[in-house]
């Protein structure tokens, strides 16, 4: 496990710095060391301490490797309303709508994780079948909440919890940074099977794609049903999933679930600038970029928490983040009924008991466009966090 506090040789050497740097100011001090070295020791000392690096290759899991035809699939899913509930156009015919023009309740994957909001949806907290789409062109923040279903004509609740970018899910982690094909997922960690296992389940929720189209228990079969019954999409499982899929009937939710974390899987952003820095190039940031790395790992505090190649130890902790669920919308009962969130505790109250209020450190990557931050959105600038 990694020490916590910051190595004495780096302690050190950032107070050293101020030594060197002024040294360096007179010119009857030959042979003192340039300062941009000096600046290289303390780097050097962090990123190895905070086990920092460029993005690795990604870690596939054994029954879903790269396989062009599959992610090929996976996109179509993802951004295809044909997952949501409440999207298909016998619903909407049924309910005494255009099936073709009514789109409030359309919904699917690309909803909240839209690639013109960095894979998020800009919005303090998501709005999936309750968010209404009166144009084309109404995402994230322009989506109306909250909505009814089409089918019941009840209400449908906003999702209360903020939609994480899921650019570099790829490289989640389980209990430590270092990437794994079976890693946290959700805020929560309530999955822990990785992008496979996670990707089949906003299907299910009510609030999130499902709307009153049909039970929870009956959500994946449904969609199932659906798929198999458009024979473009037979051909292509049976193209993506060779062996395994001869025709309609072999189509399983699993497929699905794996042809959308092929897709998900694809979604890397390796090769930044920071990227190139704790790769050992140093001038690949500018003087106060540099500056804010020396104090985020440094007396910042921040290394701890967000460590690795992802800058996320991926594990649990209580940070006391407000909810300010009212604030979004009055009367809003959150995630436990109460107008809150119990973070970890909802994964399973019985193991978790203990651990109320804890989310997963979440990554700092692509950062700067994925506010508004934490669970409940409650900070909506870098500023505020």
């Amino acid at each position: 496990m990694r020490p916590a506090s910051i190595p004495a040789a780096v302690r050190f050497t950032a107070l050293s710095l101020a030594t060197l740097v002024g040294a360096c100011d007179s010119q009857e001090s030959p042979g003192i060391a340039d300062p941009r070295a000096a600046d290289a020791v303390v780097f050097d000392s962090l990123i190895a301490h905070f086990e920092l690096s460029a993005l690795p290759a990604i870690p596939y899991p054994a029954n879903n490797p790269p396989n062009p035809e599959r992610i090929a699939l996976g996109r179509l899913l993802f951004f295809d309303p044909i997952l949501g509930g409440e999207s298909a156009p016998w619903v909407k015919a049924a309910a005494g709508h255009d099936p073709w023009r009514f789109r409030e309740n359309d919904v699917a994957c690309a909803t909240c994780h839209h690639p013109d909001l960095a894979f998020s949806d800009g919005r303090r907290l998501s709005a999936g079948v309750s968010g209404g789409q009166f144009r084309e062109t109404d995402l994230g923040p322009d989506r109306v909440v909250p909505g009814r279903s089409v089918i019941t004509g009840e209400p449908v609740g906003i999702v209360p919890r903020n939609a994480p970018s899921i650019l570099n899910t790829a490289f989640n982690g389980l209990d430590t940074p270092e990437p794994s094909d079976r890693s946290f997922m959700f805020m929560d960690g309530r999955v822990t099977e990785g992008l496979e296992a996670q990707a089949i389940l906003p299907i299910t929720s009510r609030d999130e794609m499902a709307g009153d189209a049909y039970p929870e228990s009956e959500a994946q079969d449904s969609v199932v049903a659906r798929l198999r019954a458009l024979p473009e999409y037979v051909a292509r499982f049976v193209q993506a999933f060779a062996g395994e899929v001869r025709s309609g009937g072999d189509i399983e939710i699993g497929h699905v679930g794996r042809a959308l974390a092929a897709y998900e899987r694809e979604l890397v952003t390796p090769g930044s600038r920071y990227d190139q820095f704790v790769a050992g190039d140093y001038q690949a940031l500018d003087a106060q970029e540099r500056e804010g790395f020396r104090l985020f790992f440094g007396k910042g505090l921040c290394g701890p928490c967000h460590s690795g190649p992802m800058l996320s130890d991926y594990r649990m902790h209580v940070l006391g983040v407000a909810d300010d669920y009212d604030q979004i919308h009055p009367g809003f009962l959150g995630k436990n009924g109460e107008g809150g969130d119990f973070g970890r505790f909802h994964a399973d109250p019985m193991a978790f008991a203990d651990q109320k209020y804890a989310f997963r450190s979440v990554t700092i990557r692509m950062v700067e466009k994925t506010g508004p931050y934490f669970h409940s959105g409650s900070a909506r600038t870098l500023h505020e966090v």
